[in-house]
């Protein structure tokens, strides 16, 4: 307004403004400041947007993908019902959720049971949950264990899957702060040793032990589904 009125440049203009003022200027002094740099982005905020895609793109296919997937082969040979699962292509789905209950990622189940998650998403402390909260509170590391063990239950004691043996631990410690009175009870896997898993139940679902106040050990190269298929063969 002022270089407009006065037909003069923006430094002259600053100048009959400070002038007017009373505010001396250092000789040179424009009174102009760059806009500061834009905070260069750490590590955690470009994790954080990391998660924040995948959590999308995770909701997207959650919604994309078909509800009671009865005929998927992995549900036949497990023998279970698709409770809480979906179908995306030729993929079983079941969603992952975080602490704070929001959907953050999805593993898939391909028919050869080979298993995955969304790349980049969040996976640590995550869980899936089936049934109403109970005074026992049932935890499997793998989806099929969960669901085995809820069905198992008559539906009537939440199970939850942590997904992993690593993350029993994160999960156990979430629940316990989260409920504290209630019986918790680990249910480990006892499956054969592999090449990947050398020992079974492995060093990382005992450290989770003081989580928990009760564990559950199937027989040998056996896991709760393997017990749930065994019953209705």
């Amino acid at each position: 307004m002022v270089m407009k009125m006065l037909g003069v440049d923006f430094r002259q203009a600053a100048e009959q403004v400070a002038r007017h003022l009373g505010i001396d200027t250092p000789e040179g002094d424009t009174g102009y400041r760059p806009a500061p740099k834009p905070r260069p982005q750490t590590e955690t905020d470009l994790i954080a947007h990391q998660n924040d895609k995948v959590s999308q793109k995770a909701r997207g296919l959650w919604q994309q993908s078909t509800p009671n997937p009865t005929e998927h082969p992995y549900l036949i040979k497990k023998r279970l019902p698709p409770l809480k699962l979906r179908q995306y292509k030729d993929s079983l789905v079941s969603p992952v959720y975080d602490q704070n209950f929001n959907l953050v990622n999805l593993q898939f189940i391909k028919p050869d049971n080979s298993k995955f998650f969304l790349r980049g998403g969040q996976t640590k402390g995550c869980f899936q949950w089936w049934g109403p909260l109970s005074w026992s509170v049932f935890v499997c590391e793998g989806v099929a264990d969960a669901i085995s063990t809820f069905v198992y239950n008559h539906r009537t004691r939440m199970t939850i899957a942590a997904y992993s043996a690593g993350n029993v631990s994160a999960v156990g410690r979430f629940l316990r702060q989260k409920l504290p009175g209630h019986r918790l009870v680990l249910v480990l896997d006892n499956d054969k040793p592999t090449d990947k898993r050398k020992w079974r139940p492995g060093s990382a679902c005992l450290n989770a032990h003081q989580y928990f106040n009760d564990i559950l050990l199937p027989p040998g190269g056996m896991d709760a589904s393997d017990l749930w298929v065994n019953s209705h063969v």
